[in-house]
């Protein structure tokens, strides 16, 4: 009796929701930080219940999409678009996901009609949202599964390309067409939508994968920033601390005759990458502070013998790239070249 009471409640309400939201609606046009939060936290509740018409829908997007543009509680807004994704009965989700990328790639979007832009760093949180919060989602659904495979893997290659491209200190005066430089806020959250990609769906994105691997190993070459390979070193370190991960892409990679070796290429760019820390010897500090002083900094076997790392040659001191192993000065004594990934 009561759960007959209750469902003609809900139905009741979700015929009349436009009107049952118009006034949180109108909280939030008043763009008051409390009032916002309070209103958008009330139609996350209806829409949890599922008793938002698609009609009423229509106007909460438009309503996230003006806060979005004045850049107001993003938090609840990401927290709301959430609940809109994952409502089933609300909107049609496959098309909102849709839509989503094409907003993220400057596209016109086929549901969402009216928007016509959307930040790429909102959009690519959103996404890393979506993918790491409901990940059986898209395992589950075909439709899901195969919006992963042919709109999300294709926009996250494509976002990359500047990354690829793009090679520290060299001109590109002579080149008709400029290379984009990479931009950190796009390129960390594309690093975190490929970690989820790779951590989540790896069963399913088992190509699209080798190819993102096979990308962050080249971030690693010398003439990437600085930051850039700083970010792909913490990408590729979530994968290392995870043992099945790495026998995953032992197995499907390296362990295949014709595909990438995948392993391999990650133990032989973090190698060099590593190698190339100490490539660049920290001098020109004492014959800075000798020019200041006008007194020549003591060279010679002194010098040599207090740090383990300096080599007496001709009078001079010559400064090694080293380890120091339980105590141990190890010289580097063969290095390969730098940005290269060669097997050893």
């Amino acid at each position: 009796m009561n759960a007959d009471i209750s469902g003609k409640a809900l139905t009741a309400l979700k015929e009349n929701s436009s009107e049952v939201v118009q006034p949180f609606l109108m909280g939030c046009g008043t763009k008051e930080p409390k009032i916002t939060q309070l209103c958008l936290a009330a139609i996350q509740r209806l829409m949890s219940h599922e008793v938002v018409s698609e009609v009423a829908a229509g106007n909460v997007i438009n309503m996230l999409w003006q806060l979005m543009e004045n850049s107001l509680e993003e938090l609840k807004l990401l927290q709301t678009v959430l609940v809109l994704l994952t409502t089933n009965t609300v909107v049609h989700d496959e098309a909102l996901s849709k839509d989503l990328c094409q907003l993220v790639n400057a596209d016109a979007p086929y549901w969402l009609v009216g928007m016509t832009e959307m930040t790429r760093t909102f959009g690519l949180e959103l996404l890393e949202s979506v993918l790491n919060d409901f990940p059986q989602v898209f395992l589950q659904h075909q439709e899901f599964s195969f919006l992963l495979k042919e709109r999300v893997c294709p926009l996250v290659i494509k976002l990359f390309s500047p990354n690829i491209k793009f090679r520290q200190g060299s001109s590109t005066s002579s080149s008709p067409a400029p290379v984009e430089k990479p931009y950190f806020p796009i390129c960390m959250r594309l690093l975190r939508v490929v970690s989820v990609l790779i951590k989540q769906f790896y069963s399913l994105l088992v190509t699209e994968c080798e190819i993102f691997l096979s990308l962050l190993v080249k971030f690693l070459d010398a003439d990437k920033p600085q930051w850039l390979r700083a970010v792909a070193v913490e990408s590729i370190h979530r994968f290392c601390v995870q043992p099945q991960l790495l026998r995953s892409f032992c197995q499907s990679y390296d362990m295949k005759q014709h595909s990438t070796k995948v392993f391999r290429d990650i133990v032989n760019a973090l190698g060099s990458f590593i190698q190339s820390l100490f490539l660049v010897p920290n001098i020109g500090n004492a014959s800075t502070a000798s020019s200041q002083t006008g007194v020549s900094a003591p060279v010679g076997t002194a010098s040599a013998q207090a740090n383990p790392g300096m080599l007496g040659m001709g009078g001079g001191v010559t400064v090694l790239p080293a380890f120091e192993y339980r105590g141990t000065w190890i010289p580097i004594l063969s290095i390969s070249a730098q940005g290269s990934a060669k097997a050893t």
